[in-house]
């Protein structure tokens, strides 16, 4: 524990009455700066205590950062109050004096004192503002509380508006990530199969000595062997590579009453779609992506496969009725999401207007929860 710099408080040993303890351990001097605390300190045999348990930065006013070091979260009791605060392994929080220090959740209590502080305003200073505040306080120190409360609530609302648009700026980073996952999933697949007619992909799974070679290397083969047959996958290879990927345009949830009978969506159905316009679409410009997602079991609860006995003795079986499960399970236990992508970016457009023509044509309405935005339909080529 640093010592380099005056002392400006203790941590004094409490039992588990919150009593002063002193007889085990001796009080903690805490000097300005860091303050390194744990094993090395607390000689006691519980290994939950690590070596360096925490850091106190106490500052020149008496107040102490404190910053759990170890693995275990620590406990801080505010005084005066009945809130205790857990703070875990990385995280900070302001010790005050009075505040009770739980070393370990329930275990080695040790309280902060502060020492008074002369440096920042004297004793008699503090006296004089004391007598002021019992008589009633001076307006000017009214005013300032208020203006500083003030100031904090903005500062506190800030913050606020703050997080929640960088939680808003993550959730859509996280939205484009899987989109563009999907972009890529197709286009290695498009490459693959323009590689198939000359590598012969497909006839190895038959033979076990060459289907084990199948893995990521092929990628590498069709990017490095600069054979014409292989020209358009080693193009989709460069595009991933150059990020000009396939173009998201957009997407709808297949409507639940619908799921049962769902039919794969395809490029063609798309390409039927379109209506007459200066711009023609072919099914070799449409990629279309169907990602399904359950709970195991389909359109299926999972809960009603599961049995349960009324004890260890017991022979027989029985289910537990949704009711007695849950108010909260869902009402569908089957999601289904058609993502269509353009393959060029100048088409996004026109696909997207097909795309939207085909949920008319066969729902009756957009089932999809936003328009395709005006700036991606108008974006132009990128050059391979």
């Amino acid at each position: 524990m640093s010592s380099s710099h005056s002392q400006v408080g203790y941590l004094i040993p409490l039992n588990e009455n919150l009593e002063e303890e002193t007889s085990q351990f001796p009080k903690l001097s805490i000097s300005r700066g860091p303050n390194v605390i744990g094993r090395n300190n607390i000689q006691v045999p519980d290994k939950r205590l690590s070596r360096n348990h925490l850091t106190l930065t106490a500052s020149s006013d008496g107040s102490s950062l404190l910053t759990v070091e170890g693995m275990n979260p620590v406990v801080v009791n505010k005084c005066g109050t009945s809130e205790r605060k857990k703070v875990y392994a990385g995280e900070t929080l302001t010790v005050l004096h009075g505040d009770v220090i739980e070393f370990i959740p329930g275990h080695h209590f040790f309280k902060y004192v502060s020492l008074p502080n002369d440096n920042t305003e004297c004793n008699t200073q503090k006296r004089h503002r004391a007598d002021d505040d019992a008589i009633g306080g001076s307006k000017e120190e009214v005013g300032r509380k208020k203006i500083h409360k003030e100031s904090e609530n903005k500062a506190n609302n800030s913050s606020k508006a703050l997080l929640a648009e960088a939680n808003k700026g993550s959730l859509q980073r996280s939205e484009e990530a899987i989109r563009n996952f999907h972009a890529i999933e197709l286009m290695i697949v498009d490459a693959l199969v323009k590689a198939n007619g000359y590598l012969q992909i497909s006839a190895q799974i038959h033979d076990p000595s060459e289907y084990w070679k199948l893995d990521d290397s092929i990628i590498k083969t069709i990017e490095t062997a600069l054979i014409p047959e292989l020209k358009e996958s080693r193009d989709l290879i460069l595009r991933i590579r150059r990020r000009n990927l396939y173009q998201y345009c957009n997407e709808y949830a297949v409507p639940k009453d619908m799921l049962e009978h769902f039919k794969d969506v395809t490029a063609k159905d798309i390409v039927c779609s379109q209506k007459s316009g200066p711009v023609t679409i072919k099914e070799e410009d449409v990629a279309v992506s169907i990602v399904r997602i359950d709970l195991t079991r389909g359109k299926d609860n999972p809960l009603e496969s599961i049995n349960f006995f009324k004890d260890y003795e017991s022979n027989y079986k029985f289910p537990i009725p949704d009711d007695r499960v849950s108010h909260l399970l869902p009402a569908s236990y089957q999601d289904m999401i058609v993502r269509v992508y353009s393959k060029t970016p100048e088409l996004v457009g026109a696909i997207s207007e097909a795309f939207e023509n085909f949920q008319l044509k066969t729902y009756g309405v957009k089932t999809q929860v936003h328009e395709t935005p005006e700036k991606k339909k108008q974006r132009r080529r990128y050059k391979v």
